[in-house]
């Protein structure tokens, strides 16, 4: 816009000019050979000038919407920059949570794989615990009834067996089972 003002005040300028410059010419009361050739020279600035104006009228719209497509740009690379902050951000956010996600992990897995693998001797604890139940009452100690269960009940050492009757007489003794 503002480039087709400047051309127009242009243009009033140079008409100015070449009014005063056929003034001068009257005044310098020239021959007709030199008249013709001032008179050219006028007018072909004149084009000149008509064209350069026309040029510019030309111009200005492309150049308009090319700036407006730079700015554009420059709006989307800010854009892009912020996001690539906010990205790297949150990367880094992850990247010290990976640690933990791990470990995290690790240890559900390790409580899986202890479950599945005491799984069996859980059940053989029940079993046991049942089998003490109905049976206890035949034992005068709990020694001897964790010989009677010791490879016989249930597939396991003394030791084992004695610790099983011992906690099955303490929930008992507490009304817990």
């Amino acid at each position: 816009m503002q480039l087709q003002e400047d051309s127009a005040d242009d243009l009033e300028a140079l008409k100015k000019e070449v009014e005063e410059e056929i003034a001068d010419i009257k005044a310098a009361k020239l021959s007709s050979k030199e008249l013709v050739t001032a008179l050219a020279t006028t007018r072909v600035f004149l084009r000149y000038t008509e064209q350069t104006l026309k040029f510019a009228k030309e111009l200005a719209t492309p150049m308009n919407e090319a700036i407006v497509i730079a700015q554009k740009a420059i709006q989307t690379r800010d854009e892009a920059v912020r996001d690539m902050a906010i990205a790297n951000e949150l990367q880094s956010k992850l990247i010290q949570l990976l640690p933990k996600a791990f470990q995290a992990g690790k240890r559900t897995l390790a409580k899986a794989g202890v479950t599945a693998r005491h799984q069996e001797n859980r059940a053989i604890k029940q079993d046991v615990f049942a089998w003490l139940d109905t049976n206890m009452p035949n034992f005068k100690s709990m020694d001897s009834a964790a010989e009677a269960i010791a490879g016989k009940i249930a597939p396991v050492k003394f030791r084992t067996a004695r610790d099983w009757v011992g906690e099955w007489k303490k929930l008992r003794s507490t009304g817990t089972l």
